[in-house]
């Protein structure tokens, strides 16, 4: 699971929409919508998600849940 992780970061599509998504979120809208500690739980990731008309216009529940997962991964393994 890691190693197919791993190669699906590294893919020039998974790089840019990574760094588009981490400038928007690193920004002042970042701190809209994480808590103090600065982390966002799903709940305000689908908030973020609602307020840029991506859920659920665009993207169903189950596919930002997938994608929000993802993220909480590929942090905690970047983190180690």
């Amino acid at each position: 699971m890691l190693s197919k992780l791993i190669y699906l970061v590294n893919t020039p599509v998974i790089v840019q929409f990574m760094g588009r998504l981490f400038q928007v979120l690193a920004g002042e809208v970042f701190e809209v919508y994480a808590d103090k500690k600065g982390f966002i739980n799903f709940d305000q990731f689908l908030e973020f998600a609602k307020d840029h008309d991506i859920f659920p216009k665009v993207v169903p529940k189950s596919v930002m849940n997938t994608v929000f997962q993802s993220l909480a991964i590929l942090n905690e393994t970047l983190r180690a």
